[in-house]
């Protein structure tokens, strides 16, 4: 909500700021004595002016993102600042001050302007390279994070349980968790169906957990899973290994 309302006066901003320079534009070409000059500028600052607005755009994307590209949003920015001082700096040195010719004053802001879509391109190209690795690395890793929550979900079961078991569970859940943690966190395509079972077997031992109290059976069924999950995670990561060592 606040975002839209933020990109709601941005945009409200930006273009009244587009009007405003166009009339500033049109009323120094009008009152000036090098008309098509300030006209061949215009181009270029309604271009820094839209790259800000855009710029300020992704900013808001970004910063709603669980995990954003600070550095490459940093980079974006400066080459629009650099970019808009040349800008700055060919309109009240070159045009003001050396009086080029009108095709040359072009030429000049032509290939200022393409200098500048080139680096802000190769810059949002890697910045999208960076950004599909890290979602790759957390859609990899977003299983055994489920897994890591689903145990420490089991083991605050426990701790509100009081019976003969419950610290024998504990001590089995404890070393299941390190087994976890140590586990190499990212996937391959060929472990799904191994992987899709271990997350079943947790989610069963979740239920079976939290109805010990109800059902008859399910602590030494608790036992039974836990040991079925270590064992399936040997598996898995013993399979992983092979897989690793194979593509390298």
């Amino acid at each position: 909500m606040d975002r839209s309302r933020h990109r709601s006066k941005g945009f409200i901003l930006y273009l009244l700021i587009l009007i405003a320079t166009c009339a500033a534009v049109a009323g120094a070409s009008l009152m000036g004595t090098r008309p098509g000059y300030w006209l061949v500028t215009l181009g270029p600052i309604l271009l820094v002016e839209i790259a800000v607005y855009n710029y300020y755009r992704y900013w808001l994307r970004q910063r709603s993102l669980v995990s954003w590209n600070l550095p490459g949003a940093i980079a974006l920015g400066t080459i629009i600042v650099l970019y808009a001082v040349a800008v700055l700096f060919i309109v009240v040195f070159i045009q003001q001050m050396i009086h080029v010719s009108l095709f040359v004053y072009g030429i000049i802001h032509l290939v200022t302007a393409l200098a500048a879509a080139a680096f802000y391109g190769a810059v949002s190209g890697f910045n999208r390279y960076v950004e599909r690795q890290e979602a790759d690395v957390r859609s990899r890793t977003a299983r055994f994070k489920q897994i890591q929550h689903h145990l420490a979900v089991v083991k605050q079961e426990l701790s509100n349980q009081a019976h003969d078991a419950t610290q024998a569970l504990m001590n089995e859940i404890r070393a299941l968790e390190e087994k976890v943690k140590y586990s190499d966190p990212f996937s391959h395509p060929s472990l799904r169906i191994l992987e899709d079972n271990l997350q079943w077997q947790v989610d069963e031992l979740v239920k079976c957990v939290q109805s010990h109290g109800d059902v008859p059976g399910n602590v030494e069924l608790s036992f039974m899973l836990i040991r079925d999950i270590s064992k399936d995670l040997t598996t898995r990561n013993g399979k992983l290994h092979t897989l690793r060592q194979g593509s390298e």
